[in-house]
């Protein structure tokens, strides 16, 4: 091989990994928070948990529905005192580069 070839041969090999460099720091980098899967069992689980504490009431199933990266919205279908209802909608909002959520549910 030529000392020509030899060169362009090492600069393809550097240039591969700098960019395999490059690809594994940013797999690396921190995530930006937003409401992926896990999130969103966990603030299910949060509004489950807190419903049933009030008196006559057992959480069937919460539904929401992520609208975009920090906002989700839905409602909470319940039995109370033996009645199926689905009269209580929450929203919940992530604020910008936390994990921290506003969450808000209230009766129709």
């Amino acid at each position: 091989m030529s000392p020509t070839g030899k060169r362009t041969a090492i600069v393809v090999v550097l240039a591969l990994a700098c960019l395999g460099i490059a690809a594994g720091a940013f797999a690396l980098l921190p995530k930006k928070p937003e409401f992926d899967q896990a999130v969103m069992e966990g603030l299910k689980q949060r509004i489950t948990d807190e419903l049933n504490k009030t008196p006559g009431v057992s959480v069937i199933k919460v539904n929401m529905i992520r609208e975009s990266s920090r906002r989700t919205s839905g409602f909470v279908e319940y039995r109370l005192n033996g009645e199926v209802r689905t009269d209580i909608e929450c929203l919940a909002l992530m604020e910008e580069g936390t994990y921290s959520i506003n969450l808000n549910c209230r009766q129709r």
